[in-house]
């Protein structure tokens, strides 16, 4: 297998510009256009990792039929279904301008990347094995959940990135938090009860457990951000609080759990975004 990354796009302005990227980082990149183009080196040359745009159309290729790649609206999935038979050494990564939760949730059930275009530097590089899987920690005041959490995304090879264990350079707390996440490829909201509080007017017996507010804050930032069902917003709850009501019925792991076996929760929820085989 060569080190050479393919990408099969019809969008050329799109394939001029990440091959641009690849070769200031020293890669070399190979484009193709079309099913046609693609099918004339397959399966001969076996690249490193192969890119390949969800829709592109389809003309006169022996690869794929019009009905297996739903009339061009499907050729990525379609041709990656024929890929992975020859090529089981490559990695696999689905992009695509026009977000797909089906396909999204077809390349978590095949082991293939999920890009959305524009695609960052950043992630060209997690997704090439150049850096560590980063994700943010969203926290309140429970310093020592804080650090759990830190450990586990250690254990398993993420790099865990605390807003407040970074430079201000002169930043407001804003600037720097959309700066800092900005580099980042998933989110970890750590849910503690923090606060204590209840409606106006009520009764104070009636008054809860509750998560900070910049917790809740900067979790609805990474679902706004990253989508809600894309994976990369994972909530990990320590003990008892009330839930907003926009929280209810979504999935939390237990914070409480011996590391190990919380650290394999964690890795689950996240291998989807790391090069395994």
């Amino acid at each position: 297998m060569s080190n050479k990354i393919y990408i099969l796009d019809d969008d050329s302005f799109f394939a001029a510009a990440f091959k641009e990227t690849l070769e200031d980082m020293g890669l070399a990149c190979q484009i193709f256009p079309s099913v046609e183009s693609f099918e004339s080196i397959f399966p001969s040359a076996p690249p490193k990792y192969l890119l390949v745009d969800l829709a592109v159309p389809l003309a006169n290729t022996r690869l794929l039929d019009i009905t297996e790649a739903r009339g061009g609206h499907e050729t990525g999935i379609a041709l990656l279904r024929k890929v992975r038979k020859e090529w089981q050494d490559s990695t696999l990564v689905l992009i695509t301008g026009n977000p797909s939760h089906d396909a999204q949730e077809w390349c978590k059930k095949n082991s293939v990347q999920y890009l959305l275009k524009p695609i960052e530097r950043q992630t060209i590089e997690r997704i090439l094995g150049l850096r560590r899987l980063r994700v943010f920690v969203v926290h309140g005041r429970n310093v020592e959940a804080v650090n759990k959490i830190k450990d586990v995304f250690n254990k398993i090879d993420i790099e865990p990135i605390v807003l407040m264990e970074r430079p201000n350079n002169g930043r407001t707390v804003i600037e720097k938090f959309e700066e800092v996440s900005f580099d980042c490829d998933c989110a970890a909201i750590v849910l503690t009860p923090d606060d204590f509080g209840g409606l106006a007017g009520e009764n104070s017996s009636q008054a809860m457990n509750r998560v900070r507010q910049n917790v809740i804050f900067e979790l609805g930032y990474f679902c706004g951000s990253f989508g809600r069902r894309s994976g990369r917003v994972i909530l990990i709850q320590f003990d008892e609080f009330e839930i907003p009501s926009n929280l209810a019925g979504v999935i939390r792991l237990d914070g409480r759990k011996e590391l190990n076996e919380l650290a394999e929760a964690v890795d689950a929820e996240l291998r989807h975004l790391i090069n395994k085989k």
